[in-house]
């Protein structure tokens, strides 16, 4: 009798288990399949740790032409998350001794360069360097760090102005790029190769780089701007900046790396360090968020990617979507804080608003703030697309006839009609500020 008891116990404990794991996926599936359903994203990979087991859902496609599901091996541009396995580079080295977190960049580079910044100030964002340097001007504005090498990159620190190190918080691509830079340069080796010996090989991440072979460009799915229109990948060759968003990954091998850090690795556990109580609390490429979790999220031309850790409940979750829609970190967040046990609700997506076609064509031409920085407007689609001197192109949304707002950034656009209902210019709303833009007359006017 004691036998069967315990085989019935047995049974219904299974029963338990199944039934938990399948409202887990639901829940998973309730708040991400409404991004994919509404147009907001093409396609997007999901892992999710909880309760000791690791989930992985694919949604969407990989083109919206396509019938190819992304999955848990699809390769994505992880964007600004390679910043922390930049601290994780920069953590090894100091671990070996060969570096020391408070090292003056002085002491590393063959030129001159601000005095007062350390390598942590670099990590923390804490360097006064400003977010990108100015004398990065790309021939594609859609490959922004393409070609951007070691001598640009030592002019610019040469003349650059920094009022105070360490500087209140402020995101740079270019102080996690140069620190990408600097521990390549100690390490004699290019980023990539540095990355992969000691980050990829260990933890066996293996299609996770820089540079993919073919049978990964296979995997690699195609990015796309918010609302739908297909962009090329952003290449990274020659560039010093690598270490800012160049790497590419997959939800499998991002698991990997979050569950990394559940181990007792010593470099790993020195980049987790706090390493600035300033706000916002950081490690070394990590931030610190709600409970305590470990984060970093990431955007190239066509891509979002969002990461966070519970180091206390051994949770997480990663997201890597092939369309940079801001509803991506949303989903994210939310998601993480449901698992949490938090009441949270799936985001409700509004249809998107339609602008009838003659009144989109009355936008089209070009708008300029400064004679050096002008808008470009025009119609793809069925609707508009905004690209701004040395800046991507980029699609923004109706809110009204007159106004539009972007998806991929914080800002919005609201042009001005005259009586006679021809365009007069346009007002950039962003930062707190409104820049007035008169439109520009077409040769045939």
């Amino acid at each position: 009798m004691s036998g069967m008891r315990t085989g019935l116990f047995l049974l219904a404990l299974c029963s338990f288990l199944i039934a938990e794991e399948a409202d887990l996926k639901k829940t998973i599936d309730s708040f991400c399949e409404p991004l994919v359903a509404s147009g907001r994203v093409v396609g997007m990979s999901i892992a999710v740790r909880s309760g000791g087991k690791v989930y992985f859902r694919g949604y969407g496609r990989f083109t919206k032409d396509s019938k190819r599901v992304p999955d848990q091996d699809s390769i994505y541009e992880i964007g600004s998350i390679s910043k922390v396995f930049t601290g994780v580079l920069l953590a090894s080295l100091v671990h070996e001794g060969k570096l020391k977190v408070d090292d003056p960049i002085t002491a590393h580079l063959p030129g001159p360069a601000p005095k007062r910044i350390t390598l942590r100030h670099l990590s923390t964002h804490r360097s006064g360097l400003p977010r990108l340097p100015s004398n990065i001007k790309p021939d594609n504005p859609n490959q922004p760090y393409s070609g951007y090498d070691a001598e640009p990159l030592y002019a610019f620190l040469k003349g650059v102005k920094v009022a105070s190190s360490p500087a209140p918080y402020a995101y740079s691509n270019l102080g996690a790029g140069l620190l990408g830079h600097i521990v390549a340069r100690k390490a004699g080796m290019s980023y990539e190769d540095l990355m992969i010996a000691r980050i990829a090989k260990p933890l066996k991440m293996t299609s996770t780089a820089l540079t993919l072979t073919d049978e990964q460009k296979k995997r690699l799915v195609p990015g796309h701007l918010a609302g739908g229109v297909k962009v090329p990948s952003w290449p990274w060759k020659d560039s010093a900046l690598a270490g800012a968003g160049a790497i590419r990954s997959t939800t499998r091998d991002m698991m990997k790396f979050a569950e990394a850090q559940f181990g007792n690795d010593p470099v790993q556990a020195l980049a987790r360090k706090v390493h600035t109580t300033n706000p916002p609390k950081m490690g070394l490429g990590w931030h610190y968020g709600q409970f305590d979790a470990i984060w970093h999220n990431g955007q190239t031309g066509g891509y979002k990617s969002y990461l966070a850790i519970d180091l206390k409940d051994k949770m997480v979750v990663v997201v890597l979507a092939n369309t940079t829609a801001a509803e991506v970190d949303q989903l994210a967040n939310m998601l993480f804080l449901r698992l949490k046990g938090q009441p949270i609700k799936p985001l409700e997506l509004k249809p998107e608003r339609k602008v009838a076609a003659a009144i989109l064509k009355r936008y089209v031409g070009t708008y300029a703030i400064v004679p050096q920085f002008k808008a470009t407007v025009r119609v793809e689609n069925g609707g508009l697309v905004v690209q701004w001197t040395n800046q991507p192109s980029l699609p923004v949304f109706s809110d009204s006839d007159t106004e539009f707002r972007y998806r991929a950034v914080k800002a919005r656009i609201e042009f001005h009609v005259g009586a006679d209902g021809k365009t007069t210019g346009l007002t950039l709303h962003q930062n707190g500020r409104a820049m007035k833009a008169p439109k520009e007359a077409a040769p045939s006017d």
